[in-house]
């Protein structure tokens, strides 16, 4: 209501805050709730819909009790960071059970719907997100992902039609967790921008699942109190990471990390250890899904679809040329109305009349045919853009002409939104220079438009990399089906 009819501002009705005088809000709710109650009776009524939790909405409790128009769903906006989402539903529910007492509804808890959460620094990011998905599902609210940029993409969670990015597998990889939640301890209970996550055992199904991220580096995971009545005395362990592929880059879905037997230990734990030799550091970007059932008899296992892969910031590129700008910060811990980005800032200078170029230099562990993504972006509206579409550059390694390719840039629907380009490259063993560049070698090709890269990746794949396995076990159960374990 502050920011609408009841603030100061453009829309307000006559430039008093409710925050500071409250009785014409008052009114206008008790006017609307007994409308609706009296057309119908069984409609759920949700607010006071502000765009923090203020003190102020105490009063507005007390006033709705007296009143008899207390809302079905309490509802409130949380945008800046998920510590707030703990402290403002705890602070909500002594309220609550303050002021309920003695009335009717003693005893009872109305629903939350935090009907606004996340800004552009966190979303599309599961390493981000998830951090919220851990604090909203530990309070027990529900909550809607806030609806920041353009329609239709399910609050940057959609690529195009049928593509999804990280957000959505990370939300796909939630949504197929089932049982009861468990308790998770992560290293920095409840604070911002640290690894935090989200476990569920289901005994029915044999399964336990555990979403987490938010941090780099090494990591120590440790499943406790492990039943063997459900799991015996070794479990089946999938690892997998869903990584970051820009705000509107295709993601293919969770990659397979390992998949493995473990033991129960005589504690009644199990353990995963990230950084160790057999699985990767932690990124912060990323999300993480561990999946545990029994061992049974099944000796076939999956091997991992990437042998190796690496990740190359644009800002950290040797340069030549004139029109070269690095920009940023970019979205930050302190700036979440950014849009994130690797490394907090991005390169521009591949543009129409410029001879920039980016080279990047990579180590290859091995001979071999990689797979190179450049994360960018080119505005669709700009003047330089808007008349042929995506930006083009050209790629080189060495700076040899036979290893040319010319690439295409994807669009965005504003600066700084990534999505991805991809190719592939052959690179012996050893080190070697990854150019972009606005003009092709022998002169005769331009860049025409305007881009700016964030980073490269570079990855190996194994020689399965093109087969995706789908466990029936893993799959969503229904009309009778359920999981064996021989």
């Amino acid at each position: 209501p502050e920011g609408n009819m009841f603030g100061t501002g453009t829309w307000s009705y006559n430039k008093v805050s409710w925050l500071n005088d409250p009785d014409d809000f008052f009114a206008a709710w008790d006017s609307a709730y007994k409308l609706i109650k009296g057309k119908m009776p069984d409609a759920r009524i949700a607010g006071p819909n502000t765009s923090v939790l203020y003190d102020q909405v105490k009063g507005f409790l007390v006033h709705a009790l007296a009143a008899d128009t207390l809302p079905d769903v309490i509802t409130w906006h949380e945008l800046s960071h998920r510590e707030a989402v703990r402290q403002s539903v705890a602070k909500y529910r002594a309220w609550e059970k303050e002021l309920f007492q003695g009335t009717t509804h003693e005893g009872t808890q109305l629903p939350i719907n935090i009907n606004e959460y996340a800004f552009n620094y966190h979303t599309s990011v599961p390493g981000q997100m998830i951090q919220w998905v851990s604090a909203i599902e530990e309070s027990k609210v529900d909550a809607d992902i806030a609806y920041w940029n353009i329609d239709g993409n399910l609050s940057d969670s959609a690529v195009q039609s049928n593509r999804g990015n990280g957000q959505w597998w990370l939300l796909n990889s939630y949504a197929s967790m089932s049982g009861h939640t468990v308790s998770v301890n992560p290293p920095f209970p409840g604070q911002n921008y640290t690894m935090q996550g989200v476990a569920t055992l289901d005994e029915k199904k044999k399964q336990a699942r555990l979403i987490f991220g938010g941090s780099t580096g090494k990591g120590h995971i440790t499943f406790a109190d492990v039943p063997k009545k459900v799991f015996g005395k070794s479990v089946h362990a999938w690892v997998r990471e869903i990584d970051w592929s820009g705000q509107i880059g295709d993601n293919s879905g969770p990659k397979l990390l390992t998949e493995t037997n473990l033991k129960v230990g005589a504690d009644g734990t199990v353990s995963v250890d990230f950084g160790d030799g057999t699985l990767p550091t932690l990124k912060e970007s990323s999300a993480y899904e561990i999946v545990l059932s029994p061992a049974g008899e099944a000796k076939g296992t999956q091997t991992a679809p990437t042998r190796w892969q690496g990740s190359y910031e644009a800002e950290n590129a040797a340069h030549t040329g004139s029109g070269y700008s690095k920009n940023g910060p970019e979205g930050s811990t302190s700036d979440v109305s950014k849009f994130y980005t690797s490394g907090g800032y991005d390169v521009g200078g591949l543009r129409t009349g410029s001879d920039v170029t980016l080279d990047f230099t990579v180590d290859a562990p091995e001979d071999g045919t990689y797979d190179l993504s450049v994360f960018a972006n080119s505005l669709n509206t700009f003047d330089k853009v808007k008349e042929q579409g995506p930006t083009n550059v050209f790629l080189r390694v060495d700076g040899s002409a036979d290893t040319e390719q010319e690439l295409s840039m994807p669009l965005g629907y504003k600066w700084v939104v990534w999505d991805h380009t991809d190719t592939k490259v052959k690179l012996t063993k050893g080190k070697h220079t990854l150019t972009l560049a606005a003009k092709s070698l022998d002169g005769k090709r331009v860049t025409k438009g305007d881009a700016i890269v964030d980073r490269l990746t570079l990855s190996l794949p194994s020689a399965n990399a093109d087969t995706r396995v789908y466990e029936g076990e893993l799959a969503w159960l229904g009309g009778g089906a359920r999981s064996v374990y021989d």
